[in-house]
């Protein structure tokens, strides 16, 4: 697939049995420097009370710049015929040691807002740093939660902790006796990653992770939430 930034390389991909799309564009930012340098001059915080670290808000420059050229890509992987609005764009660094995570952090996770709702994540750190991993449900077989599915998997997550216990604090990062891991995407040095966020997923922490906050040296990422227009 080509995009209409000539400098953009496209792979198009799906996850697991249910095939949902997945989309990772290497080559994103016509500038990702400038954006790591700008990140340095934000003041971060605790702003969520389940994403392992702080964040920022950022300008809507950003928006600006990188989310018309998509459109068409939204257009054509994710149906969004009408355009796209954001919902939410921010810095991320994770900054959570393993043992001060919640139980609810020990796992896979789907992004609320609807079935619509798309992800974009995209990295300003190098692959070291580890990338985002997907999952299956395994009681249930699901691997995205929509919104109809949303209550009948409560209930059997709920009975798997009861068969196999909470998680132990620490990341995720490959199969547990409740969920199976089915795909990965690597952090890679601006490269942005695009999925449906009913698609249950998690933070891939590499090895020897050193949970360092600086946005020039950590694992700085932007998020953007987007909706169809």
């Amino acid at each position: 697939m080509k995009s209409g930034l000539p400098n953009w390389d496209i792979t198009q991909t799906t996850i697991g049995d249910e095939k949902a799309p997945l989309l990772m564009i290497d080559n994103f930012a016509p500038e990702p420097d400038a954006w790591v340098k700008f990140g340095a001059t934000q003041s971060f915080a605790k702003l969520a009370p389940y994403y392992p670290g702080v964040r920022a808000p950022i300008t809507r420059d950003y928006l600006q710049i990188h989310i018309p050229p998509l459109l068409p890509l939204l257009a054509d992987v994710f149906g969004y015929a009408r355009g796209a609005k954001f919902v939410e764009v921010f810095y991320s660094i994770v900054t959570t040691a393993p043992e001060d995570l919640v139980a609810m952090q020990s796992m896979p996770h789907f992004d609320g807002g609807g079935d619509e709702k798309l992800a974009l994540l995209h990295y300003l750190c190098p692959a070291s740093m580890g990338g985002t991993a997907f999952y299956r449900h395994r009681s249930t077989g699901y691997e995205t939660i929509s919104d109809a599915r949303h209550a009948h998997y409560k209930k059997s997550l709920e009975a798997d902790v009861k068969t196999h216990g909470l998680p132990e604090s620490g990341y995720i990062c490959g199969s547990t006796p409740i969920f199976e891991r089915i795909g990965h995407c690597d952090a890679a040095y601006n490269r942005a990653v695009i999925y449906r966020g009913t698609s249950l997923h998690a933070i891939d922490i590499a090895e020897n992770f050193a949970f360092d906050p600086s946005p020039e040296s950590g694992r700085l990422t932007i998020n953007t939430f987007l909706q169809p227009a």
